[in-house]
């Protein structure tokens, strides 16, 4: 899970997509998951800046 943490916020949600679609069906939902997640973080970036 923490492998998210450290991909840098601008590229987080493309290299996410990416993985996403190249990820096993097992794997898409986590994969969805950090992809919200990241989205969220991104929101709260932009809002404290």
């Amino acid at each position: 899970m923490s492998f998210a943490l450290n991909i840098p916020v601008t590229e987080s949600l493309k290299e996410l997509r990416t993985r996403l679609k190249a990820s096993s069906p097992m794997m898409a939902p986590r994969i969805k998951m950090l992809i919200e997640m990241k989205k969220q973080e991104i929101k709260e970036f932009q809002k404290g800046s």
